[in-house]
């Protein structure tokens, strides 16, 4: 593989990557309040963790194809740059929402459509771009949906830790999907949001109560799925294997639900991640299109 096409997502991704590391310090140096929370320590309005994710998908994307966004976004490229630069802020505002579920449940769904319909929306067609895709759109946003619920859901059962690694395990399939079905731009996207959302994993692991937070997972798994359609839309990845995707995070949550009260604490977090990792090696191997490679 050419150094030229990765050495400056390398840079992008580091840059991303050290202003999460800044979020998180942040993060564990902050005293607790009253209700020993900090920085609103508590699923569903954690706006650091959408930061986190954010910006590392951003910055990714940016280092990658080594400049912003352009306008108007006529290659496919530039939109899913767009799609993440907005996700970014949808999320953070969601995040900043710490009380009204409804406003974040309804910008949770704003945020899916988004990512979905402007990845495929192209300017030169306008909106019988999308509107020719109605089923293209609705079912890749109901994934996003889906995939965020569950793993917020996961976090609130009290997997922060697990739902973490899940979230940088599900990027680092979903990248490796891409590449495989040849599509090696968005696997490296892909992979851009893995440094967050490992960090996020240490510092759940090191602060009681920490949460990477729902707005993060939203955040997440709209970026993945945009990246995924952009795969099946506009390349070879197979439409089964982003399907795949979407429901490791629920077989996660399946997983949690019946194997918690059989089985030790640690057994059962352990079994919970290998839910949603077995059906997303699946994906990946489902994605593979051999005939590059023999």
């Amino acid at each position: 593989m050419d150094p030229a096409i990765y050495q400056p997502w390398v840079f992008g991704v580091g840059v991303g990557t050290a202003v999460t590391a800044v979020v998180a310090g942040l993060f564990l140096r902050a005293r607790p309040s009253a209700d020993n929370r900090a920085f609103s320590i508590r699923v569903g309005s954690l706006w650091p963790g959408a930061v986190m994710i954010g910006v590392c998908a951003v910055a990714g994307w940016v280092g990658l194809m080594r400049s912003a966004p352009r306008w108007p976004p006529t290659a496919s490229d530039d939109r899913l740059g767009w799609v993440f630069a907005g996700l970014t802020v949808l999320c953070v505002f969601a995040g900043l929402l710490q009380r009204s579920f409804g406003v974040r449940a309804a910008l949770a769904a704003v945020a899916a459509f988004f990512a979905a319909a402007f990845t495929v929306y192209s300017p030169s067609v306008g909106l019988g771009s999308v509107t020719g895709r109605t089923s293209t759109v609705g079912l890749s946003a109901l994934g996003m949906l889906a995939a965020a619920g569950a793993l917020g859901t996961l976090e609130w059962r009290g997997r922060r830790v697990g739902a973490a690694f899940i979230v940088a395990g599900l990027a680092l399939a979903a990248g490796a999907a891409l590449m495989l079905s040849g599509t090696s731009k968005l696997g490296f996207v892909s992979w851009s949001i893995v440094p967050a959302a490992a960090v996020a994993a240490v510092v759940c692991s090191l602060r009681a109560g920490a949460a990477l937070g729902s707005a993060a997972h939203v955040c997440a798994s709209c970026a993945l799925g945009a990246a995924l359609v952009a795969g099946f839309v506009y390349s070879d990845l197979k439409w089964l294997s982003a399907a795949i995707f979407a429901l490791c995070p629920l077989c996660a949550l399946v997983a949690d639900a019946v194997l918690t009260p059989v089985l030790k604490p640690r057994t059962a977090a352990v079994a919970c991640v290998l839910a949603a990792a077995i059906p997303a090696a699946v994906a990946v191997v489902v994605s593979a299109n051999f005939r590059n490679y023999f």
